[in-house]
């Protein structure tokens, strides 16, 4: 009997030591959950960081130095807004001026005499608002290209155009308003609208604010458009489509803004290459048709934006040889 007490007070000693090297094992598991899940955010953050850091450097293809708006005089000046603070001239042939938001053509073409054609040109990245002596105003999207005669004593009101401008022409039942682009002519008294033709675009618009416009197609078609809708040209089979249209998604390039609704990713990287002047190329011809929908600041950057698209997991791209490179 003294043996097996002996054995049983051993054996609970030794039961015993175990409880507590158990115990004391657990409480530091404990201990380092408890460290961990404090330190759990910090690491997610700073993860985050790192990857979107390294993202940023990835997707970094933009060339930071912006042309300037350029107006080519026809008497062979040529004129730049520069984010200069006061007038300088350079030399005979070359005049800066002051970068402001709105740019007023009575004083400006006024400089130059008689009925000569003159040209504005935005660079990627860069709008432009412009003022005309007669009161009518132009904005002018990134890549476009304005052409006219000086209408200071001009008895006609008439443009040509490329790339995406908004029409806010005043009434003259004198003197009509007339906007060529593509095989298109746009026939206005006073009214506000907005044209998009890209050379590298599938189509062509001219979307109607308020009033009316005449739109002729090379004496094919002619048509007559009320305010909400738009006239289309088919580029490959030259002929007009009547739409209804979204003045927000259509308009908010005034507002220094990227929206979009159901469109392609291919339509939506082409008005991205537009501003951040940058280069890229499809791998896939599938990955071209997926849809998105989403309104943006165009002072986001481009990674963020591009960022933003991939999580939707439908596509990844990767630069090489400066392009982004999309699959």
């Amino acid at each position: 009997l003294s043996k097996s007490l002996e054995y049983d007070s051993n054996n609970s000693v030794k039961v015993w030591s175990a409880i507590k090297h158990a115990t004391s094992i657990r409480n530091k598991l404990y201990n380092w959950v408890r460290v961990a899940a404090v330190l759990f955010p910090f690491f997610i953050l700073l993860t985050y960081i790192f990857m979107n850091k390294s993202e940023t450097d990835q997707f970094n293809v933009i060339d930071q130095s912006r042309d300037y708006v350029a107006v080519y005089g026809g008497d062979g000046r040529v004129y730049f807004l520069t984010p200069d603070d006061h007038e300088q001239k350079n030399d005979d042939s070359l005049l800066y001026l002051k970068k402001s938001t709105v740019l007023h053509f009575d004083s400006l073409v006024a400089k130059i005499e008689g009925d000569i054609v003159h040209k504005i040109v935005t660079p990627k990245g860069v709008n432009c608002n412009l003022v005309f002596n007669d009161g009518t105003s132009i904005g002018m999207n990134a890549q476009s290209e304005l052409e006219f005669l000086s209408l200071v004593s001009s008895v006609t009101r008439n443009v040509k155009m490329t790339g995406e401008l908004y029409f806010d022409v005043a009434h003259n039942a004198n003197k009509p308003f007339t906007v060529e682009y593509d095989n298109v002519k746009v026939t206005v008294l006073g009214t506000e609208f907005n044209v998009k033709a890209y050379e590298n675009d599938l189509f062509s618009t001219t979307s109607l604010i308020t009033g009316k416009v005449e739109i002729i197609n090379k004496g094919k078609d002619k048509m007559l458009l009320n305010p909400g809708f738009e006239a289309r040209l088919l580029k490959d089979s030259n002929l007009f489509k009547c739409l209804e249209f979204n003045e927000k998604i259509v308009c908010d390039w005034r507002r220094d803004e990227f929206s979009y609704d159901s469109h392609s990713l291919d339509f939506i990287m082409k008005d991205l290459a537009r501003w951040y002047d940058f280069e890229y190329v499809f791998l896939s011809e599938d990955v071209k048709t997926h849809e998105y929908t989403f309104d943006v600041s165009r002072s986001m950057s481009l990674d963020q934006i591009i960022n933003m698209l991939r999580m939707t997991g439908e596509f990844e791209c990767n630069v090489e040889d400066g392009k982004i490179v999309i699959y």
